[in-house]
């Protein structure tokens, strides 16, 4: 009876240290480790619910575009599969808070990949946002170029002549003018141009179309 139990706990000890091993050699073989993922890309939703209160908003990024950073800490073996386009950052804008906090949940596509192995879950957005207002301006026509020689512009029109701006205050109270280019290079007699308007403020410098609505 007493070499049956001695068997049984040397059989029981040997599965414990077989297994055991394995895990070390797991471990050696495909260590945990922790790396940067960079560049992915936060997607925006439900900005329709900011615009139904009359509000504008903008990004407090030097682009229209957003991307975030993530770590994430799992297997070698794992972690070094993964690129930006494995995660999807998502932040609804009707989840704003009062000082224009939105947050960005990030998630993988990888079944591999659990929410435990990101470092963190929830990133913010911030948001400017502001009450929208409308404003009529006169267009400034300006050409570029010379027409043919012997010829001269006499005038200059703009249809319509003058065109109502929508945006936040702080965009309406920037704008020093709304002007249209043409460039009347080697024309010959009256024509009815195209363009694009393009806002502009005091400085001269141009206001991005995307904070604009006309």
């Amino acid at each position: 009876m007493n070499d049956s139990r001695q068997r049984l706990k040397i059989n029981v000890l040997s599965v414990i240290l077989g297994i055991l091993i394995w895990f070390i050699a797991l471990s050696l073989g495909d260590p945990t480790v922790t790396r940067k993922i960079t560049g992915i890309k936060v997607n925006l939703k439900n900005a329709a619910s900011i615009e139904k209160l009359n509000k504008t908003y903008s990004i407090r990024s030097e682009t229209d575009s957003v991307s975030i950073n993530i770590n994430v800490r799992d297997r070698r073996s794992i972690v070094d599969s993964l690129k930006a386009d494995d995660f999807v950052a998502t932040a609804d804008l009707s989840k704003w808070n009062e000082l224009g906090n939105v947050p960005i949940v990030v998630s993988c596509k990888n079944p591999k990949v659990s929410s435990d192995s990101l470092i963190q879950s929830q990133y913010s957005l911030q948001l400017d946002i502001e009450n929208q207002i409308s404003k009529s301006y006169k267009i400034d026509a300006r050409t570029v170029g010379e027409v043919a020689d012997g010829y001269q512009i006499e005038g200059v029109t703009t249809n319509p002549e003058s065109v109502v701006v929508r945006a936040g205050q702080s965009v309406i109270d920037r704008i020093d003018k709304i002007e249209v280019t043409a460039n009347v290079t080697g024309m010959k007699k009256d024509v009815e141009i195209t363009g694009n308007l393009r806002a502009m403020d005091k400085s001269g410098s141009e206001i991005p179309s995307s904070r604009l609505e006309y």
